[in-house]
């Protein structure tokens, strides 16, 4: 009896494209690849889904497959460090001045524009009182 290739590949998917036009992760190709190889070599696999997602699994995992994600994306495991009081303290100190030296320079580009709005009144008013 000879062996209908096409649908052994049909038949082999673990992960099928249940929409037309929807795209499989590579992953997921890379599953069906093995799968069908292995469906290929032993087409009693077929009849026993689990053990050939199993197979093509530790196939992929064997041949290497390098993932997208190469680390987990979770903080969950990372703990924060936790600060001295010295070191906290001058952080906190740090960041006062540094607020303290922008207020200054706020408080001058304040006067800044306070002096130019003058100059403006000024001119404008010299300006009425000669025309």
């Amino acid at each position: 009896m000879e062996l209908n290739v096409d649908q052994v590949r049909l038949d082999s998917k673990i992960y099928p494209n249940i929409e037309p036009g929807c795209f499989l992760y590579n992953y997921h190709k890379s599953l069906n690849d093995a799968a069908f190889e292995f469906a290929l070599a032993n087409p009693i696999l077929l009849n026993n889904k689990g053990e050939l997602q199993l197979k093509a699994k530790m196939k992929v995992e064997a041949d290497g497959y390098q993932f997208a994600k190469k680390r987990s994306r979770s903080n969950a495991g990372q703990k924060r460090c936790k600060e001295t009081p010295n070191v906290r303290q001058k952080k906190i100190t740090e960041i006062q001045e540094d607020l303290d030296e922008l207020n200054v320079e706020l408080q001058l580009l304040q006067r800044s524009r306070d002096k130019a709005r003058n100059v403006n009144c000024n001119d404008n008013f010299f300006l009425m009182m000669i025309g």
